[in-house]
């Protein structure tokens, strides 16, 4: 298995002519493994999902290649092609009944966006001695793919950056990918040789405990307490966000942690908090869009996004 090679931030949008720059996807991460006409699709924490994505079996006939190592994003189109649909991806993701498998194949059919090529024909281009420079492994994926509605070679710009971050952002997607046209591929590390710039600020958040639902939330919970690592082991406070959830959002949340509940505070220093809260074990992850933080570290105007189910507490970042 090769682990995929993680990006740095960029503070805001730059041109560069020595960097390439490449839509941010709103999907998830996925290296595919195709060998002798049959496709593996690994996530970013090496579960396997091959068999929740039928629809993508027919990879290989798209690969001039025997064997061949892909890195990409995994996404589901909305039907008027503006934007993807990341919980309809997130649905096939943790979908393991069969019939449900098939069904949501068809309905909400994926592609991979493939954005690098890690391997071909017994050549490893993440080992030493075998790393060839990003510009030269775009001009392999390039010849070695034969596009389709399925699988296809994830278009960049050369130099133009800004520009390309402004047209994402009025099309309502993340930003874009900087990436270094001599960066080497780097298995499993951050490196700065990539870089992704966003529009509004997003980040995951462990779930460190809830505030008690009121209304036609009587029964759920009213607000998340959001933390991050603080880089010497512990848990640090970063506010409560209860806005941006659906009735269905509120419920798969609950369930995820209803198991979870402890006296203890997960927190290196105990936060306030103007509503009574209980505390959870920091096991589950969820993504939050927000669009400052205080001095102190508290999210201005949080909204979640999504339950992350892909990540572990481990992975969050500081």
């Amino acid at each position: 298995m090769i682990e995929p090679m993680l990006a740095e931030k960029a503070p805001e949008p730059f041109d560069s002519d020595r960097h390439l720059f490449e839509v941010k996807y709103d999907g998830a991460r996925c290296i595919a493994y195709v060998k002798d006409g049959q496709v593996k699709l690994l996530a970013r924490s090496g579960n396997d999902h091959t068999a929740g994505f039928p629809d993508l079996s027919g990879l290989p006939r798209q690969v001039r290649a025997s064997e061949a190592v892909l890195d990409g994003e995994l996404i589901v189109e909305n039907p008027d092609g503006k934007g993807h649909n990341f919980k309809a991806l997130q649905s096939r993701i943790h979908t393991q009944d069969e019939l449900k498998v098939r069904v949501r194949a068809q309905t909400f059919p994926a592609t991979l966006m493939a954005f690098d090529v890690l391997r071909i024909n017994g050549t490893d281009l993440t080992a030493n001695g075998q790393r060839i420079p990003l510009e030269q492994r775009k001009t392999l994926l390039s010849k070695l793919i034969e596009p389709s509605d399925r699988l296809r070679v994830t278009e960049h710009v050369e130099g133009s950056g800004i520009a390309l971050f402004q047209t994402c952002i009025q099309k309502g997607m993340e930003g874009v990918m900087a990436k270094d046209r001599q960066g080497l591929y780097y298995p499993g590390k951050r490196h700065s040789a990539w870089l992704k710039v966003k529009g509004v600020k997003e980040g995951s958040y462990v779930v460190c405990g809830y505030t008690a639902g009121e209304g036609w939330r009587d029964g759920l919970f009213g607000s998340l307490l959001l933390g991050k690592p603080n880089g010497s082991g512990g848990l640090r406070s970063c506010g409560s966000v209860g806005s941006g959830f659906t009735v269905a959002d509120l419920i798969e949340v609950q369930q995820a942690v209803r198991n979870l509940h402890t006296a203890e505070c997960p927190f290196t220093q105990a936060p306030y908090e103007p509503k009574l809260f209980s505390y959870l074990e920091p096991l589950v992850v969820v993504d939050v869009k927000y669009h400052a933080e205080t001095e102190d570290g508290k999210l201005r105007f949080p909204v979640f996004l999504r339950l992350r189910d892909d990540l572990q507490a481990e992975d969050v970042e500081p």
